[in-house]
């Protein structure tokens, strides 16, 4: 492993994992597994969409 890479799992009880998940892509974070709470992704893909109708109106 290199000497600026470090892994971490965090274990989190019963708070929504969601704005923690945000809070860890603001400051550029990699997260490396998603959740079922995790809306960002389905949120990034809905806009995806939108946009891709969009462009081909």
């Amino acid at each position: 492993m290199s000497s600026d890479l470090v892994q971490i799992t965090l274990k989190i009880g019963n708070t929504s994992l969601n704005e923690i998940i945000q809070t860890f892509r603001r400051y550029s974070y990699n997260i490396v597994s998603g959740h079922e709470e995790d809306s960002y992704i389905e949120s990034l893909k809905e806009r995806s969409q939108y946009l891709d109708k969009y462009l081909n109106m």
